[in-house]
């Protein structure tokens, strides 16, 4: 019976206590309200990004969406521009998508 607590219930018929077993963790609730938020967060950045123009789009999903980000060197190759130009088109769509970047 690991992991699940033993919980008397609040009253006692006859002689004999009710016992409830209850699995420890986030109650339906949490797991309901957490699942919404991230639901939310998850639309609100598709409306953000899709409020970018194209190279802001791909440099922003290239460098913050993906497994293995490309450097800035690599996405300015691909664009033609220099990597300080790549940073301040990634900076302007972190500023368009109304956040900060971590880091």
């Amino acid at each position: 019976m690991s992991g699940f607590i033993l919980v008397v219930a609040g009253h006692v018929q006859g002689d004999v206590a009710l016992y409830q077993l209850v699995e420890p963790g986030p109650i339906q609730e949490t797991t309901f309200a957490e699942e919404q938020e991230t639901a939310y967060r998850h639309q609100a950045l598709n409306s953000a990004i899709a409020m970018l123009n194209r190279r802001e789009r791909r440099i922003f999903t290239s460098r913050w969406l993906t497994d293995e980000p490309p450097t800035l060197e690599d996405l300015a190759a691909e664009h033609g521009v220099s990597r300080e130009r790549v940073r301040q088109i990634e900076q302007r769509a972190w500023k368009a998508a109304g956040a900060t970047p971590l880091a």
